[in-house]
């Protein structure tokens, strides 16, 4: 996911000609900062997949009305100078501190008199396990007491803050009872492969965790399938990194099982446009690549190279693919690794001997 938003952010960036190289001055709590929009650029890059998401749609917000983006760019480097005033000038906002650790607080009290509740209502039948329950109850009842004086928290504030909690038995039968009602619900209505993803997507469930949940072996064997498939999906807009720097990845949405299944029924197969990229293998410095590119009725792997001249990756030669032998994803990329580094041994000969020409 990272990866597609940081192609589309340098193809943004490329696109509307800003120089990553340029400064720009801003002035925050007083002190004037020069940033490169690059520092910008690698925060960007830097946040969490929600983060970015917001920045994109912001980005694109502003570039449909015209906008120029710099300035959305010097405003996110806003952060960037309080981090700097902060680790350089000693300069915070002392009072956002005090809140926030203020609600930090509050959220301990409720969480501690929650759990001195729920002690309370355990049951015990040794004398020592009785006594240890004491003890911990007594120790968080001091716990409370000191945070309260901390913050210095009204009576009625704290009434209204543990409000809850005392209800907690209530509405932790109603939040069992909710969870029994949906997930009869997703049983009754979804079908096992359904039901595997929206464990797996929606609850973190393991791959086994999902399989105990079916009795029937055919239909476990049926799931186990799916999740295989499901982790193919996931894998296949991943970089491969293999042991002599070369990478391997899918295109356009493909993983292995589902190209093997299209290739192998014709029909199917010829419903595939013709050109469409399956999958590359390119070497460590990139500057040879190997295509799996679908042509006619057959699949090719087209060897590219980078052209020092043009300074653009350039196609030197075509050769027919036989998916008939591959059975595994490993194979593929075996395949296709041996097939590029016999291209690049051939190509790095014909660029010697003309070389040597030359001279």
């Amino acid at each position: 996911m990272k990866e597609k938003f940081y192609e589309w952010l340098d193809d943004f960036i490329k696109r509307k000609e800003i120089d990553l190289n340029e400064t720009f001055e801003i002035n925050v709590d007083g002190v004037n900062h020069s940033f490169y929009y690059q520092n910008v650029i690698d925060e960007i890059k830097n946040a969490n997949e929600y983060e970015q998401s917001e920045i994109k749609k912001m980005i694109i917000k502003f570039d449909y009305a015209n906008e120029d983006i710099k300035d959305y760019l010097k405003h996110l480097a806003i952060p960037l100078a309080k981090q700097a005033n902060t680790y350089f000038c000693g300069i915070e906002n002392n009072k956002t501190k005090e809140q926030l650790n203020k609600i930090n607080i509050k959220e301990d009290i409720k969480k501690l008199d929650l759990l001195y509740r729920k002690i309370l209502d355990m049951s015990f039948n040794t004398k020592s396990a009785i006594n240890m329950k004491e003890r911990i109850t007594s120790e968080i009842d001091k716990q409370v007491g000191k945070l309260i004086e901390e913050i210095k928290l009204s009576k009625q504030e704290y009434m209204e803050l543990i409000a809850e909690n005392k209800d907690y038995k209530r509405l932790e039968e109603r939040k069992e009872r909710l969870a029994e009602d949906r997930l009869y619900m997703i049983w009754e209505n979804c079908s096992y492969k359904e039901i595997a993803e929206i464990l797996r997507n929606n609850y973190s469930y393991t791959d086994e965790e999902i399989l105990d949940e079916f009795d029937d072996e055919e239909t476990r064997e049926e799931v186990k399938n799916h999740l295989i498939e499901l982790k193919e999906i996931d894998e296949s807009s991943k970089n491969a990194i293999l042991d002599n720097g070369y990478t391997f990845k899918f295109e356009n949405e493909f993983y292995f099982s589902k190209f093997k299944n299209i290739y192998e029924h014709s029909q199917d197969f010829a419903g595939v446009r013709e050109g469409l990229e399956v999958a590359i293998i390119t070497n460590a410095d990139v500057s040879k690549e190997a295509f799996l590119v679908k042509y006619n009725n057959n699949i090719e792997i087209v060897y590219n190279f980078y052209n020092k001249t043009s300074k653009e990756m350039e196609t030197y030669e075509y050769e027919v693919f036989d998916m008939n032998e591959i059975k595994s994803k490993e194979d593929l990329i075996e395949k296709m690794k041996e097939k590029l580094e016999h291209f690049e041994e051939k190509y790095n000969k014909i660029e010697q001997d003309e070389e040597n020409i030359e001279v």
